[in-house]
C-alpha cells in the first residue's frame, strides 16, 4: 500500500474528527493511521508493505505507531531512500513490510540509501546489491528489542551494539538540568525588534534568544522583546504564550532548533528570554561551560545522527542524549 500522506494542516474537520474517534494515538497524519487500518484488515501472519515518508522512523510524534509496530507487529524488512531516491515525490520515502504478529527476537533485514544519489532505477540496483551482498556496507539487521534500548524508540537500525549500549547504560541529559522551548509571542511583528531597531534609552526592550544561522559556543544575540512591565503587553495578548517563563532572565544555552545535518549550542548570560525556535538548557548538576563543550562535539553529532536524524532538533532529542 501507499497510503496519502497528509498532514494536520490538510485534513478536513470532518476527517480529523473521524481520526481523533478512531485512530487517536496515530491522528497526526492519514499515513499512519492507514498503517494501522492496513494491519487489522490483515490476518494473524499476514505480511503488510507499505510505502511512506520515513517521518514516522525517528520524529517524536510518531512514536507511539513505533511503539505499535515494535510492541504487536514484527518489521521484516526496510529500505530507506534519499531524498532523490523516488521520482516525483517530494519527501523522503521509505519501504518496509512486517509481520501482522509479535516476534520479538526475530531480526529484520535494513537497507539503508540515505547517502546515496540517483533515483527510481538506481534505488533498485542498489537494493538488489544489498540483497546480494549483505557485506555492501549499508545492509543491516536489528530486531524490536534493538530500538527499544534508545529513547523515544527511533528506527537507528544502522548503530552497532556497542553504540546502542551507551544509550542503553547512561543516564539522560535532562536528569542534568531544565530543557524546552521559550515563548511564542503570537504576533513577532509586533513584540520583536532586532537590537539596531531600538533605542537603548527606553528599559522596554530585552535579549531574546530566536535561534538563528549555524554558529557555534556564543552569538546569535540579534532579536529583543518587548518586555516593559514584566511583559504586561504581552502577558494580555490573546495569541501568545509565555512556556516555560521560570527560566527567563537565567543564564544558559540556546541552540538553533530546525538546522541543517548538524547543530550548534550557545552560551548566551543571564538577562535573555528565550522564544520557541531558540530552545534551551539551563543545567543545575554539571558545569555549564563542560556541557557546552560536549554538545558542541563530534561524539554529541553522532549521537543526534541517532536521536535526531531529521532537520529539526527538538528539545526532547536533546533531553535524550546519554
Amino acid at each position: 500500500a501507499n497510503p496519502p500522506y497528509m498532514g494536520n494542516k490538510g485534513i478536513n474537520p470532518r476527517l480529523g474528527v473521524f481520526l481523533k474517534d478512531n485512530y487517536e494515538e496515530v491522528k497526526m497524519d492519514l499515513f499512519s493511521a492507514f498503517v494501522v487500518r492496513c494491519s487489522t484488515l490483515g490476518v494473524s501472519n499476514a505480511n503488510i508493505g507499505i510505502m511512506s515518508p520515513n517521518v514516522w522512523m525517528y520524529i517524536s510524534s510518531y512514536e507511539k505507531l513505533r511503539h505499535y509496530i515494535l510492541k504487536q507487529k514484527t518489521l521484516t524488512t526496510l529500505v530507506e531512500l534519499p531524498l532523490t531516491g523516488f521520482r516525483g515525490a517530494t519527501v523522503q520515502i521509505c519501504s518496509y513490510t512486517f509481520i501482522n504478529h509479535h516476534y520479538p527476537d526475530l531480526k529484520g533485514g535494513f537497507i539503508r540509501l540515505v547517502d546515496f544519489k540517483g533515483a527510481d532505477e538506481e534505488m533498485a540496483l542498489y537494493t538488489k546489491e544489498a540483497i546480494k551482498n549483505k557485506d555492501c556496507g549499508y545492509f543491516h539487521k536489528s530486531s524490536s528489542i534493538d530500538f527499544e534500548k534508545i529513547p523515544g524508540m527511533p528506527f537507528a537500525y544502522w548503530i552497532s551494539d556497542a553504540f546502542r549500549a551507551i544509550f542503553e547504560k547512561s543516564a539522560v541529559l535532562s536528569e542534568f538540568g531544565d530543557i524546552g522551548k521559550g515563548l511564542d509571542t503570537g504576533n513577532n511583528e509586533r513584540f520583536l525588534r532586532q537590537w539596531f531597531e531600538v533605542s537603548n534609552k527606553k528599559n522596554k526592550w530585552f535579549p531574546c534568544q530566536k535561534g538563528g544561522s549555524f554558529r557555534k559556543w556564543y552569538g546569535n544575540n540579534d532579536f529583543l522583546i518587548n518586555w516593559e512591565n514584566n511583559g504586561k503587553e504581552l502577558r494580555t495578548f490573546a495569541g501568545s504564550n509565555l512556556r516555560n517563563a521560570h527560566n527567563y532572565f537565567k543564564s544558559g544555552l540556546s541552540w538553533t532548533r530546525v538546522s541543517s545535518n548538524v547543530t550548534a549550542f550557545r552560551h548566551f548570560p543571564e538577562g535573555h528570554i528565550f522564544e520557541s525556535t531558540g530552545p534551551c538548557i539551563f543545567p543545575n548538576k554539571i558545569n555549564l561551560f563542560s556541557l557546552s563543550s560536549f554538545l558542541n562535539s563530534i561524539v554529541t553529532l553522532k549521537l543526534l545522527k541517532v536521536l535526531a536524524p531529521t532537520v529539526d532538533f527538538q528539545s526532547g532529542h536533546i533531553s535524550a542524549l546519554p
